[in-house]
């Protein structure tokens, strides 16, 4: 276990279904459990309808217990993750424009001034 630290987040392979969640295999020897409140950011009643056995998923390691060798996981908290940086981002378009209008306002000025100089 001391390959992976909590915030790692990984790729997982479900290898069971439970009533309260699944079980996914992040390696050869070490499976986590993704409980059932950390499948989705909305309300999950039956685990299948989120994952089934052999569902590759991306998960966050929220805990590991070296000494009871558990390995607790969240596909939630990697969506409120990639939620939270896709708020924080700039929108593209809106930083072009922004840097783009001032600059095609200020080059036709600057390319008018030598011609008026050239006129006098």
């Amino acid at each position: 276990m001391n390959e992976y630290a909590v915030g790692d987040v990984v790729d997982a392979t479900i290898v069971s279904v439970t009533s309260f969640g699944a079980f996914a295999r992040i390696t050869d020897g070490i499976d986590g459990l993704i409980h059932i409140s950390q499948l989705s950011p909305e309300r999950v009643t039956n685990v299948k309808d989120v994952v089934n056995v052999g569902d590759t998923v991306t998960v966050k390691i929220t805990a590991i217990d070296e000494e009871k060798k558990r390995i607790s996981l969240s596909i939630r908290a990697v969506n409120e993750d990639t939620e939270a940086e896709s708020e924080a981002a700039p929108e593209t378009d809106e930083v072009v424009y922004s840097d783009e209008a001032p600059a095609a306002a200020e080059a036709p000025a600057a390319e008018e001034a030598p011609a008026e100089e050239a006129a006098e």
